[in-house]
């Protein structure tokens, strides 16, 4: 089955690594974005019943896949509290492309800054993008098998934000502390 594209309302960018060499996973060098949408959202819902046809497809076409089998991913969850670990009332997609084709060449991921059909790509790659960004995922979906598992994966190729936070980083509470002296 070939991928579908999909593309995302607009949402909350948070984790997003789309520049650059992106970031590792599991040993592979990989750009990766998180949208964040209100799960009980008429955007949250319809988006899930995209990816869900999309899955429905997959298995309709993969004769390995049982008719009854659940997804093991679907590139969706819900996001849990970091203190209770209880559900909130938000979803996160995950969107990924890995940073390199096979030939060695990169793998760039157009950022577009823009409103209406009023786009330019950001030219800075010293601007990263910080959580609490929002925008539009360009991407595609499709099915999936390994090791035995089927799911859904969600492939990124373009981010056009709406409203950009710059990620600035974390300075450290740095200690007033006093020297030694180095013996050697």
């Amino acid at each position: 089955m070939k991928a579908i594209k999909l593309k995302s309302p607009v949402g909350e960018l948070n984790w997003c690594f789309a520049q650059g060499e992106g970031k590792e996973d599991n040993g592979k060098k990989q750009k990766t974005v998180s949208l964040y949408l209100k799960t009980d959202s008429k955007e949250c819902k319809q988006l899930q019943k995209d990816i869900m046809a999309i899955w429905d497809a997959y298995k309709d076409q993969n004769p390995k896949v049982k008719p009854a089998l659940k997804p093991k991913s679907t590139g969706f969850k819900i996001v849990l509290d970091k203190n209770t670990g209880e559900e909130t009332d938000t979803t996160q997609f995950n969107f990924k492309t890995n940073s390199f084709f096979p030939d060695g060449s990169a793998n760039i991921v157009k950022i577009y800054r823009g409103k209406d059909d009023i786009t330019q790509q950001l030219d800075d790659a010293n601007v990263k993008i910080g959580n609490g960004s929002k925008g539009i995922v360009h991407g595609a979906a499709n099915g999936y098998e390994f090791q035995g598992a089927f799911g859904v994966s969600l492939y990124l190729s373009a981010i056009q934000l709406t409203k950009l936070v710059k990620y600035e980083g974390t300075e450290p509470d740095i200690d007033d502390v006093e020297l030694e002296e180095d013996d050697g």
